[in-house]
């Protein structure tokens, strides 16, 4: 998890994510932990504009288990 080979972005950056490459890996030279070793590829994911909304989805359903299990 700390050494990612490549970073992949949902929602509206991931839909235009090579417009912001440049952007996108100039903030990671400047605020990753030294340990983290800069990622090689930015990439968008392959529904962008769906890729929020799953997390979303993703996230509450994780939190539904932990509720019911403790």
């Amino acid at each position: 998890m700390l050494q990612p080979e490549a970073i992949i972005l949902g929602g509206s950056v991931g839909a235009h994510a090579e417009q912001y490459r440049d952007y996108i890996l100039a903030y990671f030279r400047e605020h990753l932990h030294p340990v983290v070793r800069q990622p090689q590829a930015i990439l968008p994911a392959r529904r962008p504009d769906e890729a929020v909304i799953y997390g979303c989805y993703d996230l509450l359903k994780q939190a539904e288990r932990e509720a019911h299990h403790g």
